[in-house]
């Protein structure tokens, strides 16, 4: 499969543009637009495991996709803020919830911000221009999470909910 991107532009679709062309399934996209004109984009490759792939839009062309890090689950999410630092948040392999970010030049190694045993659902993001960020998620035990990014760090996660049904938040 291949992931391919399009922007909405005067009145038009432009010509799509192959991202990624790897991988033997190409699964779970997400994308953030920022108000600068650059863009991130994040799927699942398939590869033995799912691995979160990322390309960055520089207002002009696409870069070249990495690879972040093994996933869990097939939910991942993007934010941007108004600076074009962009973010990453999934849960991982192992069943942490990660993110990882990226300054305009390069993406970090994935940071935790939820340390397993018991994570099961992916996560949710929301990013604001400033660069702040809210990602929640559900444990094993229907709890939910959230933990705030002040644009530096995570929070220390709080649980806002109990008996959840184990859904994708």
């Amino acid at each position: 499969g291949n992931v391919r991107s399009s922007f909405f532009s005067s009145g038009s679709w432009t010509t799509p543009v192959t991202i990624d062309s790897g991988g033997t399934a190409l699964v779970s996209p997400s994308i953030s637009y920022s108000a600068n004109g650059t863009a991130v984009a994040a799927w699942l490759s398939f590869s033995m495991v799912n691995l979160v792939t990322v390309s960055n839009f520089d207002g002009v062309s696409w870069q070249a996709p990495i690879i972040l890090g093994p996933a869990l689950t097939f939910e991942l999410e993007t934010g941007i803020d108004s600076n074009g630092n962009a973010l990453v948040a999934w849960a991982e392999a192992s069943g942490d919830i990660v993110s990882s970010t990226f300054n305009g030049t390069s993406w970090s190694s994935p940071q935790n911000i939820s340390t397993s045993p018991g994570n099961l659902i992916g996560v949710s993001l929301a990013m604001a221009s400033n660069g702040t960020a809210v990602a929640v998620w559900e444990d094993a035990s229907g709890n939910g999470l959230s933990s705030v990014y002040n644009g530096t760090a995570w929070g220390v996660p709080v649980q806002f909910a109990t008996g959840l049904a184990l859904t994708s938040p």
